[in-house]
């Protein structure tokens, strides 16, 4: 069976609620510089503080994730080796639906828990 190979990409823009991305048609990352692809990823969610970016290679034997920041070139050639690899072990197997998910981080604080307000003499029901 020689299928031909798919990969889809996608920008997360939510993930509380109900999940949402954006179909990111042929965006070539293995030929794209890591400041090129922070800049499209801003341009395509409309943020402009990007400090990192998730990039996940999902298929149905491996999720690979890599958080980069926008300085982590280094880190950014070792991703698209490991994502090639991947995808090349994927095809010797006959897999050819790949999915590479974008997800920016533009550094939000998270919540975090008053440690004052909880007490050890406190009632807690569950």
């Amino acid at each position: 069976m020689n299928s031909k190979l798919k990969i889809r990409h996608f920008v997360i823009t939510l993930r509380q609620g109900v999940p949402t991305s954006i179909y990111w048609r042929s965006p070539q990352l293995q030929d794209k510089t890591l400041e090129r692809v922070f800049d499209e990823v801003a341009d395509r969610t409309s943020k402009s503080d990007i400090q990192s970016i998730e990039f996940q290679l999902v298929c149905e034997f491996r999720c690979l994730k890599y958080g980069i920041r926008r300085e982590d070139t280094e880190v950014f050639e070792e991703m698209k080796v490991a994502f090639r690899r991947t995808i090349k072990e994927g095809k010797k197997h006959e897999i050819t639906n790949f999915k590479i998910l974008l997800e920016v981080d533009q550094g939000e604080p998270e919540d975090e828990i008053d440690a004052s307000a909880v007490s050890d003499e406190t009632d807690v029901e569950f």
